[in-house]
Formats: C-alpha cells, structure tokens, sequence
C-alpha cells in the first residue's frame, strides 16, 4: 500500500533489489500508479513482467489488453496468463524536458499543447471540489467520470486558444515553427513505435511514427516554460521537449 507516484517507484525499486529474477509488479490502481511502477522497472537489468488491475482513472494499457474491469476476474485472468508465461509488448515514451534532470516514462501518450494542460487542470479541479468528484464517482463509474472531465476540459481549452490565438506556443518542430492547438504521441497495441500527430492553430498537421530509438524534440519559440502531460500527469518543461521510442516492456495481459 502506497500513498503516492513516488513512494510506487520506490517500492518496485525495492522489491525488484531483492527479487532480481522471474519478477512480475502488479499495480492496483490507475494510469499514473501503472506509469510509476514502469519507472520503477526500468534500469533493472533482468526482465520483468508489468500489470494492472483497473481500480483508478485512465486505464488506458489494461483495457487495450482486455483487462476485466472486476478485480477479482481480472487478478484471476492475470494469474492465469502469469502461469502460462503469455505476455503483450507494451511500448514505452522516454520524455526529456529542461527543468528534470532524469528521463520520465510513459506507455500510454504525451499530451501537448492545450490538450497537454488538460491534465494539470483536472488536477486543480479535484483540489477544489474532491468531495463533489467523490460524490459523482459513487454514481458513474470512475473510468466515465474522467473521460467526461478530460472532454470538458479540452473544450475549454480549444474556446482559450479560440479567444487567444497567443495562448498556443509557438514551437520548432522538424524544421517548422507554428502556434501548436494539441499535440499527442500515442503508444499503440503491440508494436514499439510511436505514433504522433501535432495540430498547428494555422496549418496542416504534423503525423507520423517514431521507431525505436527515434526522437521527436519541440522548442519552445517564444516562452520558457510549457505545461504538459505523460499518462495522465501533469508535467512542466523548460525550453523543450523530447520524447523517444524506448522499446517495450513485457505487460501481463
């Protein structure tokens, strides 16, 4: 039982210390506990199997992979795949931005631009109505309730950009500068690449894939420092964004 990202990095860290071999980490929780637990995996030389049972918001990676919503089927399901040695490839985002001295990982998608912040705002939403967040989660289920919040918010955030075209930064990317509206990079459903899309205010949009080991890297044109998002939290970079197909992580589906 954990309280926090940061102490699920450090307890996967500390089991894995002491079970090198044949480990598998299983996060009970959502998006972000299954994120910290893939920043607690990686750097471990021997291989280790990653799950999830869907017990918070954006749980995105079991549901690809028909994680059953139940946790009580779902832990079964799982064991039986642990059993039988059955694992999915999941891809993985290293991100590298100014003011983080360390990569940070993600194996669902980057948000960027106004679609970016939408993340940091859902955040400072439920600081100020967690009890009403609370309610409504005991009536809709949680998974619902958050992909309703994140449509909200991203239909305010296209009515700012529509209202201040100044609110979109201007970024270089691949030898382009643009106001950028959203931006994503996807991870897809057993594969290593990456897909990306970036939609300028003005403009056609920018898509493609990355392959292992390939980069995709924004500056900031005309402010220090940007919101964004990496599987549902909240990031601030300074100066640029960089973010590279890192491989796979075997995921226990």
């Amino acid at each position: 039982m954990v309280a926090n990202h940061v102490d699920v990095r450090q307890a996967t860290n500390g089991w894995l210390a002491t079970n090198p071999q044949g480990s598998v980490v299983l996060a009970a929780g959502g998006g972000g506990t299954l994120r910290a637990v893939v920043e607690g995996v990686l750097g471990h030389s021997e291989p280790v199997r990653i799950g999830g049972l869907r017990l918070g918001s954006g749980n995105v990676i079991p549901r690809r992979y028909g994680i059953p919503r139940d946790p009580r089927a779902a832990a079964r399901a799982m064991r039986a795949s642990i059993d039988a040695h059955r694992t999915r490839p999941c891809a993985v985002i290293r991100c590298e931005f100014g003011g983080q001295e360390t990569p940070r990982h993600g194996i669902t998608m980057c948000g960027l631009g106004h679609f970016g912040r939408t993340s940091g705002d859902l955040v400072r939403f439920h600081a100020r109505a967690g009890e009403l967040r609370r309610a409504a989660a005991r009536l809709i289920p949680l998974e619902r309730l958050n992909d309703a919040e994140y449509v909200s918010s991203f239909l305010a955030r296209m009515a700012v950009a529509a209202l201040v075209p100044s609110s979109c930064e201007l970024v270089r990317c691949r030898g382009h500068s643009f106001r950028l509206l959203a931006g994503v990079v996807l991870t897809t459903r057993d594969r290593a690449d990456l897909r990306y899309h970036l939609v300028p205010r003005y403009g056609r949009p920018l898509s493609g894939r990355l392959q292992p080991g390939e980069q995709l890297s924004l500056e900031l044109a005309d402010r220090r420092q940007t919101e964004f998002f990496l599987d549902e939290d909240p990031e601030l970079a300074t100066g640029a964004i960089r973010i590279t197909a890192a491989g796979t992580l075997d995921f226990v589906a």
